[in-house]
């Protein structure tokens, strides 16, 4: 397996891993989105705060959210994986 994704870190997650994205390269142990969570759990430590059980947050493959039963999704070269919290609105 070979290419990258784009990860996006938006709105509060913007702020807490300090950039708005990141480029990770795909490899066989990093080809899922549960994956690249635990990816990111062992190389960021705002994720290990984040993005855990019991916080309020998404994922969003291509702009399609993923569900937290479904984080065996594989990724492709290309993929845009977008984390954000939950939206409000009035």
């Amino acid at each position: 397996m070979s290419g990258s994704v784009r990860v996006l870190f938006l709105a509060r997650f913007r702020d807490r891993f300090g950039r708005a994205e990141q480029r990770v390269e795909l490899a066989p142990t990093l080809a899922t989105v549960g994956d690249l969570i635990r990816w990111l759990h062992a190389n960021e430590p705002a994720a290990r705060e984040e993005l855990t059980p019991g916080r309020a947050w998404r994922v969003a493959v291509n702009h399609a959210l993923v569900p937290a039963d479904a984080f065996d999704r594989p990724l492709s070269a290309g993929d845009e994986v977008a984390f954000l919290p939950p939206v409000t609105g009035g």
